[in-house]
């Protein structure tokens, strides 16, 4: 987010430090040893803020030889070009599947649906699943249900679920949204609430799960969770 690295608990944001300040004090190069993809998103609300996040994808690309999903201001065909052209292998799309799906779709058949990952943030106000939209700040009519169908229906080759509730707390997966989900075939990724091995292999106990996405605990933590 306008050039730092951030830490997020129940999507609010605290700065950690600039790209240089990670390389100095994580193991990169070891810790991408143990995991399968990287996630890197812009947050940035600043319109001139992509050519910083870009170049910063490209010093974090020359650091690591597995996949890099990138997310955040995808809004054309032409912002996927840029990604691309600076590192990533594969787009994380989420404020466009509702501001304009066809051109999710447009993307996915261009480069393909497993190049695609549909993004889905979701809460629980009042105790009832809802799907938030981060471009408006509202959450949609839609059930989480329906809006994987509409994920998949424009193009999206696998689904991330985050939970907004977890996100940061490290108290655990959000494993009983599950329930709310009839499992079709394609990949489905957790995110939000991880705090140690065991919130991770008893979420991949469950068929549905296919991966579990993770980021504060390698800042609180660190090399010790490998």
């Amino acid at each position: 987010c306008d050039g730092n690295f951030m830490l997020s608990r129940n999507f609010r944001l605290q700065k950690v430090g600039s790209i240089d300040w990670v390389f100095k004090n994580y193991d990169i190069e070891n810790i991408t040893n143990y995991i399968d993809e990287l996630m890197l998103i812009n947050l940035s609300r600043e319109k001139n803020s992509n050519k910083l996040f870009l170049n910063n994808l490209k010093k974090l690309s020359k650091k690591t030889f597995i996949p890099i999903t990138v997310g955040g201001k995808i809004e054309s065909e032409k912002d996927v070009e840029n990604l691309l052209d600076s590192g990533a292998d594969k787009v994380l799309i989420n404020s466009l599947f509702f501001k304009n799906p066809k051109m999710c779709q447009s993307i996915s058949k261009r480069y393909g649906k497993q190049f695609l990952m549909g993004s889905i943030d979701y809460a629980r106000p009042k105790k009832k699943v809802k799907v938030f939209d981060s471009s408006t700040g509202k959450f949609s009519s839609l059930g989480i249900g329906k809006w994987i169908d509409h994920l998949l229906k424009f193009g999206a080759g696998e689904v991330l679920l985050q939970s907004m509730d977890h996100d940061g707390t490290g108290n655990g997966t959000d494993l009983q949204i599950l329930k709310s989900i009839n499992k079709k075939k394609y990949p489905l990724i957790l995110m939000g609430g991880v705090g140690n091995h065991d919130h991770i292999v008893n979420a991949l106990k469950n068929k549905n799960i296919d991966a579990i996405s993770t980021a504060n605990i390698f800042n609180f933590i660190g090399n010790e969770f490998l």
